[in-house]
Formats: C-alpha cells, sequence, structure tokens
C-alpha cells in the first residue's frame, strides 16, 4: 500500500478539491454538509498519519478551510 502525500501547491490544489468533494457529497446527503471543525479535524489527522500533509501547507489549508473554502465549486 503507498501512502497518500499532500505536498507543495499541488497538493494544496489536490487537497482543496478532495475538501470540495466531499463537501458537495455529504451535501447531498442526510445532515447538510460538514462544518469547518470536520475539516480542521481532518487537517490534523492527515498531520498526524505519518506525516500526509506536509508542513507548507498546514497553514493555507486552514486558511482555507476558515474561509469555508470547501464550500465553494
Amino acid at each position: 500500500m503507498t501512502q497518500e502525500r499532500y505536498e507543495g501547491l499541488q497538493g494544496l490544489e489536490r487537497l482543496k478539491a478532495h475538501m470540495r468533494v466531499a463537501f458537495a457529497e455529504r451535501k447531498q446527503g442526510v445532515g447538510a454538509g460538514w462544518s469547518p471543525d470536520y475539516f480542521r479535524g481532518w487537517l490534523h489527522g492527515l498531520g498526524s498519519a505519518g506525516g500526509a500533509i506536509s508542513g507548507d501547507i498546514t497553514l493555507p489549508a486552514h486558511q482555507f478551510v476558515n474561509e469555508r473554502g470547501y464550500e465553494r465549486p
């Protein structure tokens, strides 16, 4: 099994895209979307999971969540 890593600008854009897809899919189901706390937890989990998220995109990813960019198509 290979480990998925999010590094650099390309990794940040992939991570943002994954958040948008997850939000859009969940919004269609019961419970209408996820909160910013869910995505902050996701980022924390990725950081704790053997460094799946690199330090250079941690802050921009949190800013993306704070600005609720995951809600934008």
